[in-house]
């Protein structure tokens, strides 16, 4: 690893002593990872993030005197900029896009190897979003769902039906070569499609683009 590559500081909130040393141990130094503060508790870690400026959170969903929604909305409104992956046991489709609709960049099951942690720092620190496969997998499950169940809630004149299928497959983490071999397209067409939904959307995140599907019950 170059001496000049940015560190990613990371927090761990998590009401379990064993679960935040773990982490530390099997975290910090991995890669460009530093961890620079483990918390007990939601309201010991917000108090902690002037000072220390995390770039990424790891955030427990259940713990005793905060619970990870009540976390995440005080971390997002005060520091906007700061990446939230939620660590949870937690695979309740309800508690998903709740935590996902409050603005969390990452959701990982704690059974998850340790390996798909890492990978999901990186990925949230690089502006990207990143679920657990079966986390990925209920939020497609919950698509499929709703649109075979009702219409579309899209005006006619927002998006086409194909950069509706790419946008679920964006908020979902796919690149753009997993999308296109998912839909049958050209990288360059799906990147085509990319451009066109942010410009019809003017939405340029995806964490933005995610907040938005779920708020038109794409999700």
């Amino acid at each position: 690893m170059a001496k000049d590559t940015p560190k990613i500081k990371v927090f761990i909130i998590d009401d379990h002593p064993l679960v935040r040393e773990g982490l530390k141990r099997a975290l910090d130094g991995r890669g460009n990872i530093k961890i620079t503060g483990d918390f007990d508790s939601g309201k010991a870690g917000i108090d902690a993030i002037p000072k220390e400026k995390p770039d990424v959170i790891i955030l427990d969903v259940t713990m005793p005197d905060m619970s990870g929604i009540e976390a995440i909305k005080i971390i997002k409104k005060n520091s906007p900029n700061t990446k939230v992956i939620a660590l949870t046991m937690h695979d309740s489709k309800e508690i998903i896009l709740e935590m996902i609709r409050l603005g969390a960049n990452g959701y990982v099951l704690k059974d998850s190897p340790l390996s798909e942690l890492q990978t999901a720092i990186d990925a949230v620190f690089r502006g990207e979003v990143y679920y657990s496969s079966k986390i990925s997998g209920i939020i497609l499950n919950e698509f499929t769902r709703k649109i075979q169940q009702t219409k579309s809630t899209f005006k006619e004149d927002e998006l086409t039906p194909r950069e509706k299928e790419v946008l679920i497959c964006v908020v979902n983490g796919m690149s753009n070569k997993e999308i296109a071999d998912k839909l049958f397209l050209s990288q360059r067409t799906v990147e085509t499609h990319r451009f066109s939904i942010k410009k019809k959307l003017n939405i340029g995140s995806v964490a933005g683009l995610t907040k938005y599907a779920i708020e038109k019950g794409l999700i």
